[in-house]
This record gives C-alpha cells, sequence and structure tokens, in this order.
C-alpha cells in the first residue's frame, strides 16, 4: 500500500526526522537532483551491457541512496554513513577506468551510444547535485559526490569504446569560426 502523507499541497514536507521544511529548500532540491541522478544512473543500467560497467554503476546507485539519505536528515552536523574506505574505492575506480581509455586531447560532445549518452546526462545532474552539496556545506557528501561525478565522467568514453561507436569530439576550430562570423560580421 502506498502511503500518502496529503501535507505536499501546502508547499511543505518533512525531513527525516520530522522536521517540517519547504519544497523549495536548498536541502530538498539537493536530494530532489540525487534522486534524478539515481533515476539517469539506472536507466543507463539498461542500456550497458558490459557486466563490469554495470556492476560500477549498481554501487552508484547504492552510493546515491545514501548521499539522499543523508542530505534529507534534519540535523545538517550528522556524522556521515558514508566510510572513508567508500570514498578510496571510488577513487580506485576512477584511477583503473581512466588507465583503460586513450588520453583525452579535446573535449568530449555528449552523445555516442545511447548508454554514453545516458551517463552523459548523469554526468551533468552529478555535478549539479555537486554543486548544491556544497552549498549546504556538506563536506563528506560533497566528497563522495565528487568523485561519484568523476566517475561518470569517465564512463561514457569507455561505453562507446566498447561497443565501437565514435566519441564526438569537440569541434574547436569549426565553433571558433562559428563564433568569428557570428559576432564579428559587419
Amino acid at each position: 500500500m502506498i502511503k500518502q502523507t496529503w501535507t505536499g499541497d501546502s508547499g511543505s514536507t518533512k525531513l527525516s526526522g520530522g522536521e517540517a521544511t519547504t519544497k523549495d529548500s536548498l536541502r530538498v532540491d539537493a536530494y530532489g537532483d540525487v534522486d534524478e541522478l539515481n533515476s539517469f544512473v539506472g536507466m543507463a543500467r539498461s542500456r550497458v551491457e558490459d557486466k563490469n560497467i554495470d556492476a560500477v554503476l549498481r554501487e552508484i546507485q547504492n552510493d546515491l541512496f545514501v548521499i539522499g539519505a543523508e542530505l534529507a536528515k534534519a540535523k545538517p552536523n550528522e556524522k556521515s554513513t558514508l566510510s572513508k574506505e567508500r570514498v578510496e574505492w571510488i577513487e580506485s575506480i576512477v584511477k583503473k577506468v581512466d588507465t583503460q581509455l586513450p588520453d583525452l586531447t579535446k573535449f568530449i560532445l555528449p552523445g555516442g551510444s545511447p548508454a554514453a549518452a545516458l551517463l552523459h546526462i548523469s554526468r551533468s545532474v552529478a555535478r549539479r547535485a555537486e554543486r548544491k552539496c556544497v552549498m549546504l556545506k556538506r563536506n563528506e557528501i560533497v566528497a563522495s559526490g565528487y568523485r561519484l561525478g568523476n566517475k561518470i565522467y569517465f564512463l561514457p568514453t569507455l561505453t562507446d569504446a566498447q561497443t565501437k561507436d565514435t566519441t564526438r569530439p569537440y569541434p574547436q576550430k569549426g565553433l571558433i569560426d562559428m563564433v568569428r562570423r557570428t559576432l564579428f560580421v559587419r
């Protein structure tokens, strides 16, 4: 059975612990971004073919639940349940994935395979969630959230390399020429 509180129409909600806050508070906005990120990661998992990448994405989803719960706490000074070991594990994954990729000499345009495109969206939502966490000054969550964004950053390129789809390098020269024509045409 779905439990409805029927109190949201007034523009308020309750944090874990029962403290009331507005639905447009920065805290609710931050855990909403984390929830959105978790949804996009889940959608990307439905498209990823590599079992190792899927396993990493599953772990990211687990971490996102922890981060969302942390953000929903009523008392911002409560200690994070994210361990130092967990953050170090995330860093080790970033390093491992990075060694499997060619050196990136240009920015990559979001796109590629459907899985990679969804991972690019996940990366940008992760960065937004990180910015909200910084505003909340939740250092433990910011550290982990930042590492999640870094991990997601490499996965689209790895996914495209495995599916033999091509990454789309940012066409710097073409863009510069277009900007010159647009801004400096007399």
